[in-house]
């Protein structure tokens, strides 16, 4: 009688040479270019890193969808829970493999569990959970084990972030006796979180401090959401472990408000980038705090974000790596040259060349200066809080800008992102040119740098707010209050 050891090798090795197979011939299905076969190379050195991030943060999603469809794809009979779950888990830990082998041009290797090991995975619910288990106890060994897996520092502090929220909700108690009902509550009150809380704040004045009713002051309903996906996998975590016996959480999301696709993405017009740039920080160099502009940020990033579409994490976590000629033409090199420097997609990977109207009012001085003095980041000022660099600089736009000038609400840093694509699309025909230089997915060429931009810089430099910023004067970095190579003390937005 074949032992349930060599069932669950044998359908693992029948998934993995199947994905192989279909990666495989979906490739081989007709003649491919030069071009093609780089970026397809490209695709696969970034799947083996998505899968192995997937792996060390036990993230089945794909693997589970990956054996569902082999089942039904051959129609094979689905095995049962106690099986499904390692099968899945197998397949998920040998993905990275499968995109390793295309790469090398070999057939996929399967590395099988021992049998003992194998073994040792307990079938679900065949042990009673532990009720004892304090919860801030099973948040540390949590978080403890996942950083002994390498998960990155900023994934470490987001689930941080998450479980002290929770843990400021749920209070000293022992895992095990929480139940739905506390689920539903902690799912009521997540959306109620002011944007811009820290831990500090949440440990200091605990979650009745950090909570509004105000839907203006509210976390968007993703960031909600963020948060109830690592608390689930926090609690599912918890259930494999045995210390509690099923998830407290709701399965389903938070539903997000319903906001009108146009109301998204409506742009900055001419005359309030006219209102924006025609502040005293643009016109006068004036800061808004200091007699000279406090930060190289509270002037630069404005009008890069104006004069180029890029988001405004991207902007600022901007280092002088990210600062390159390409031909002829300077160009802000959008990738990571850091592991704190983060993409939203691995489309944004691109070359945005620097709009003139930058360099006539000295962007490249600047860019020099920072070299000249041994910094790295442009924009030191700006640190990276809860894996985000944005927050801060958005909030201070909004604050000194928008609400100061009595702009409408839609008017953020990100808005200009929309101005920039509604002028390109004025100038431009091909959809192609516009999804490159603002790294949208889906793109032929997204997330590749190209080594030519000679077609694209006559885009970037056709943006106009109607001389928005003709009166602006080219500024010299000695104009700031803070030096832009700044000591310890200036590290503040």
């Amino acid at each position: 009688m074949t032992s349930r050891y060599e069932i669950l090798k044998n359908q693992t090795q029948l998934i993995i040479h199947h994905y192989h197979h279909m990666e495989l011939a979906d490739w081989q299905s007709q003649p491919r270019s030069e071009g093609e076969y780089v970026k397809w190379m490209n695709s696969l050195r970034l799947f083996k890193s998505v899968t192995n991030e997937a792996a060390k943060l036990n993230d089945l999603r794909q693997s589970e969808r990956l054996v569902n469809d082999f089942y039904t794809d051959t129609q094979s009979p689905l095995p049962p829970p106690e099986d499904l779950a390692p099968i899945v888990r197998i397949v998920c830990d040998c993905l990275p493999n499968i995109y390793q082998a295309l790469l090398e041009n070999q057939p996929s290797i399967l590395t099988f569990p021992q049998k003992t090991s194998l073994d040792s995975i307990p079938n679900q619910g065949t042990e009673p959970a532990s009720n004892e288990k304090p919860l801030a106890e099973a948040i540390a060994a949590y978080l403890t084990e996942n950083q002994r897996k390498g998960w990155k520092a900023r994934t470490i502090n987001q689930y941080q972030h998450s479980l002290v929220v929770a843990y400021s909700f749920f209070g000293e108690v022992s895992i095990g006796s929480l139940t739905r009902e506390h689920g539903r509550s902690l799912r009521e009150t997540l959306p109620k979180l002011i944007k811009g809380k820290t831990q500090d704040d949440l440990n200091k004045q605990g979650i009745a401090g950090c909570i509004t009713n105000d839907i203006h002051l509210q976390i968007s309903s993703i960031t909600a959401n963020n948060h109830m996906n690592r608390l689930r996998e926090f609690f599912r975590w918890s259930e494999s472990m045995g210390y509690i016996s099923r998830n407290p959480l709701p399965d389903d999301n938070i539903p997000a408000p319903k906001v009108s696709k146009q109301a998204k993405r409506d742009p900055i017009t001419d005359d309030q980038a006219k209102l924006i740039f025609g502040h005293s920080l643009f016109s006068e160099h004036k800061g808004t705090k200091t007699k000279k502009i406090q930060h190289a940020s509270h002037f630069w990033l404005p009008l890069i974000a104006a004069y180029s579409g890029m988001r405004l994490g991207e902007i600022s976590q901007l280092s002088v790596q990210n600062i390159r000629k390409i031909g002829e033409h300077w160009c802000f090199i959008v990738e990571q040259f850091t592991e704190n420097q983060y993409l939203k997609t691995p489309n944004a990977v691109r070359a945005v060349p620097i709009h003139n109207e930058l360099i006539r009012i000295g962007f490249m001085e600047f860019v020099d200066y920072i070299r000249a003095n041994n910094g790295t980041r442009l924009f030191e000022n700006i640190r990276l809080i809860q894996g985000n660099y944005s927050n801060k600089p958005s909030e201070w736009f909004i604050k000194q800008f928008r609400d100061a000038l009595g702009l409408p609400l839609h008017v953020t840093p990100h808005a200009f992102r929309h101005s920039v694509k509604d002028k390109l699309s004025r100038v431009e025909a091909n959809p192609e040119n516009i999804s490159r230089l603002l790294g949208h997915a889906g793109g032929q060429y997204g997330g590749l740098v190209s080594d030519d931009v000679s077609h694209l810089a006559p885009l970037i430099n056709a943006i106009d707010y109607g001389a928005a910023t003709a009166h602006i004067q080219p500024i010299q970095p000695a104009i700031f209050h803070c030096d832009p190579v700044p000591t310890p003390s200036d590290m503040e937005v």
